[in-house]
């Protein structure tokens, strides 16, 4: 007889004995309760037998019926029914739990809705033995308390897959863009430089973190282990790379502020990028270490806002508080300074075409032509930093700050901002790949390969005349200020 058949028919037991009976589900076995370990409750042999016996409540409804409950009457199923996590029924929270006393169901309800619901006595408030438990607790001062657990749901809820899906498709979609804009950086030597390799490293976190995410969405059922770490795997992955977003803001920044100097030897350039590893790896490390430490110490008191992270259905934070603390904190941070920098950046932009109009000769007013061309490739390059800067993710903290209290509203809310970070692959391959330069350098590249470099160089130079003329508008400044090329940025 397989598992699954042996699973099936103790389960045709228990239905047929609870007809009898009056059947409480037990989380442990009948000689075991839960002991905390490692901020974890396991089950443990408890060498005191009276530690064992559950102290039950019945009702009916809300009124109290212990004297309609006899001990004969009772039928206790020992372990846990919750294949995907269960949590704890707090009253310090307003939630209400009556254990009823003709059928064994747990009836829950709301505090501030307590009288509507026990007029409409609604069905989904009630929890059959396959849908919750009772365990006794040791507590810090020897004794025992009564927890009582309900479920996860075993299955994703219509709402949330209304929302799940849709993400998932959108970060499948995203990742190939991810991945062919990496291999473009990655074959072409000349987009090697401090940007591209930065671009290549935040693209390469993102398509990762995107593999994780939508795996999660699509198989949302994973055990307890792997849970928790993939939802570790996520979170480190998107921090890491929010700070490499906020590299490249730098970058760009440090370029046009002249603080450094324009031109950098290569061996300055290559210790830049050391420290921006450094930076982009070190502090979301640190940042992860820390949320550990919270989440896993046994020190750390439970009454403090911990991530619980992968306890959860969706091997995530478990509570908005936790996400929004450990996660979303970091990331405001990262947008707030990516758009002061961004700003700074943008100022820099205008006064240096504005230090080029000033020092045109009556020659370059034949060239007037080309201005709108210089406007538009200056405009797209506003227009590509305040993408790259977080946009998107910006919206999504606007989200969490005006969501809603109904849960349906509060996901359809959410679709409409992370529908765009799913995205995102998409965008950053229109931003930095979708260009006559690149594919120019594409076939010059081709040809190299092939073996046929002077085909090579007649391709290239057949577009090079057309591309790129934003490096040509600050060549006058550049004489001015030092050596400054927008092409690398574009």
């Amino acid at each position: 007889m397989s598992s699954e058949e042996s699973g099936q028919l103790e389960y045709y037991n228990k239905q047929c004995l609870c007809r009898n009976k009056l059947c409480v589900r037990k989380c442990c076995s009948n000689d075991e309760i839960h002991v905390k370990e490692n901020r974890k409750l396991q089950c443990n042999i408890s060498e005191n037998a009276n530690f064992t016996k559950l102290n039950l409540d019945f009702y009916n409804f809300t009124k109290e019926a212990n004297s309609l409950v006899n001990d004969s009457m009772i039928q206790l199923i020992d372990g846990s029914p919750c294949a995907r996590g269960k949590y704890r029924m707090s009253k310090e929270d307003g939630e209400l739990y009556y254990l009823q006393y003709n059928t064994g169901f747990l009836y829950t309800i709301e505090e501030e809705t307590q009288e509507e619901l026990f007029q409409t006595t609604n069905v989904d408030t009630f929890y059959t033995w396959n849908e919750y438990c009772i365990e006794n607790k040791l507590t810090g001062d020897g004794d025992w308390e009564t927890d009582y657990f309900v479920c996860f749901p075993s299955e994703v809820e219509p709402e949330q897959l209304m929302v799940y899906q849709p993400l998932a498709i959108g970060m499948i979609i995203s990742i190939p863009f991810l991945f062919l804009t990496f291999a473009v950086y990655a074959i072409i030597p000349e987009l090697q430089n401090l940007h591209g390799k930065s671009l290549m490293c935040y693209v390469f976190t993102l398509m990762f973190a995107y593999t994780l995410l939508a795996f999660i969405q699509l198989s949302p059922t994973q055990p307890d282990p792997w849970c928790e770490i993939i939802a570790f795997s996520i979170y480190y992955l998107f921090l890491v790379s929010f700070f490499w977003l906020n590299v490249m803001c730098f970058d760009i920044w440090w370029t046009f502020s002249g603080i450094g100097g324009f031109r950098s030897s290569r061996n300055a350039e290559q210790k830049k990028f050391f420290f921006y590893h450094l930076y982009a790896w070190g502090v979301p490390s640190a940042i992860i270490t820390f949320s550990m430490i919270m989440q896993y110490h046994p020190a750390v008191p439970v009454t403090w806002y911990l991530p619980k992270l992968g306890s959860a259905t969706t091997c995530w934070f478990a509570e908005k508080e936790g996400q929004l603390l450990y996660f979303h904190l970091p990331l405001f941070f990262v947008i707030t300074c990516n758009v002061i920098l961004f700003v700074s950046t943008a100022i820099k932009i205008i006064k240096i075409k504005r230090d080029t109009a000033m020092l045109k000769t009556k020659d370059s007013q034949r060239h007037e032509s080309s201005n709108y061309t210089k406007d538009k490739q200056r405009f797209a390059l506003y227009l590509k930093l305040f993408i790259v800067m977080g946009v998107n993710w910006t919206m999504e903290l606007l989200s969490i700050v005006f969501e809603s209290n109904d849960p349906k509203e509060s996901s359809y809310a959410w679709l409409l901002t992370d529908l765009g970070n799913t995205l995102h692959g998409v965008l950053i391959f229109i931003i930095f790949v979708c260009k006559r330069q690149i594919w120019a350098l594409l076939v010059k590249r081709y040809h190299v390969m092939m073996g046929r470099p002077y085909q090579a160089n007649a391709a290239f130079s057949r577009t090079q005349t057309t591309s790129y003329s934003v490096s040509q508008s600050t060549d006058t400044t550049a004489s001015q200020h030092g050596s400054v090329k927008l092409n690398s940025f574009n």
